[in-house]
């Protein structure tokens, strides 16, 4: 008796990781044939002379693009919709560490963080 108990366990467990593979299977062959590939996605940003930020997206693609930049409270700073190449300034943001995300129809392509301190900009 036990053991067709166990042989029932172990069967039970085998079908739904054969069930669970196959959602896993369908979910991708949805998504794939969707045939949406998201760009990928670069951001440049330079330090302009008059303490400005200026901020190019390169996409893979001409896509609309909505770049978002916080304080590092996460206190929403500048919204910028744009398209895959244009480049758009960031007027005076001010010595800080500031987190950005980048979307294309709410998926997210590219976040980081940007740091200004005594005139020097780094970012990842």
């Amino acid at each position: 008796m036990r053991k067709t108990n166990s042989y029932q366990s172990a069967f039970i467990k085998i079908a739904f990781i054969v069930f669970c593979a196959l959602l896993v299977l369908v979910y991708n062959s949805t998504r794939a044939a969707s045939g949406r590939m998201f760009s990928k996605t670069h951001i440049i940003f330079r330090q302009m002379p008059n303490s400005d930020i200026s901020m190019k997206v390169k996409a893979s693609e001409a896509v609309q693009l909505q770049f978002y930049l916080f304080t590092s409270e996460g206190k929403l700073l500048k919204k910028i919709e744009t398209a895959g190449s244009a480049i758009s300034v960031i007027k005076n943001p001010g010595s800080g560490i500031y987190l950005y995300q980048c979307f294309e129809n709410d998926h997210e392509l590219k976040s980081g963080k940007l740091i200004l301190k005594n005139n020097k900009l780094n970012y990842d």
